[in-house]
């Protein structure tokens, strides 16, 4: 039987997240432990005041989450919790999709295609972050590409979806590593080439993967000694002159200090 990791208060914060006020959720969250009940007896069980148990009831209500009884005094009880889940679900959805249509509609609206001061590189902070931004910087690989990871952690499943599609459509992908975990990792993909590095001063400890796409797009991941495993950084930067002449520079490198994986 396995044990669940999500606390009241982490089921609050997540109906937050999905819209409530912090009042809702606790009201919800009041009604699901005890299926029918007054204003006094949800107060009772949550920190929300009698007074303020009506007004979230309504609203509650409006949202199709709860239903009412005029009895005297007046009962409240939830909806059926998967009709309540999928009520949430799908207004959450909602707001997504008019919130993306409105970035989509404003995107570069106020961008100039002469603006000197653009910025050439760009941070993302966080270890799934990172992978996510690998994967979107990888989807515009139409030639080449150069994946290089120190740990097979840092090849999840939707990665390697992501390298099998690229080999599909006729993409030369590159893996490299000095970790044999992870040449073999790369070596399980269909159409990969895994190349080992054989020169420890190619290696920076601090730097835990790192991305060429087509020799104008760059990506280096890199890990503070004293940070947690989810305290990565990465430095990447896309169609500038300064990715273009670092990853020329690197892919030099790499002809050096490498030699083709065999699997030994």
């Amino acid at each position: 039987m396995g044990d669940s990791t999500m606390d009241e208060s982490d089921a609050l914060d997540a109906l937050e997240r999905l819209g409530l006020t912090s009042y809702e959720g606790k009201v919800l969250v009041g009604l699901q432990k005890l299926g029918t009940a007054t204003a006094s007896e949800i107060a009772r069980v949550t920190d929300v005041p009698r007074s303020q148990v009506y007004g979230t009831a309504d609203s509650l209500e409006e949202r199709g989450l709860l239903e009412v009884q005029n009895a005297s005094p007046t009962r409240f009880r939830a909806v059926d919790l998967d009709e309540a889940m999928a009520r949430l679900s799908e207004r959450f959805e909602r707001e997504r999709r008019r919130a993306t249509e409105y970035l989509r509609e404003v995107q570069g609206s106020l961008a100039s295609d002469t603006d000197e001061h653009r910025p050439d590189i760009w941070v993302t902070r966080g270890t799934e972050n990172v992978t996510h931004r690998v994967e979107d910087l990888l989807g515009d690989a139409e030639e080449r590409v150069l994946l290089a990871a120190s740990d097979p952690a840092l090849l999840p499943p939707s990665l390697v979806a992501t390298l099998e599609s690229l080999v599909e459509r006729g993409v030369s992908v590159v893996g490299m590593s000095e970790n044999p975990a992870v040449l073999e990792r790369f070596s399980d993909i269909e159409g990969v080439q895994s190349v080992r590095v054989t020169e420890e001063r190619f290696h920076d400890p601090e730097s835990n993967r790192m991305l060429i796409v087509d020799g104008h797009t760059l990506l280096i991941g890199m890990l503070d000694a004293t940070a947690s495993p989810n305290d990565e950084s990465a430095m990447w930067s896309a169609n500038t002159r300064f990715a273009t002449m670092l990853a020329r520079i690197i892919e030099s490198k790499t002809e050096q200090f490498t030699d083709e994986y065999d699997g030994d």
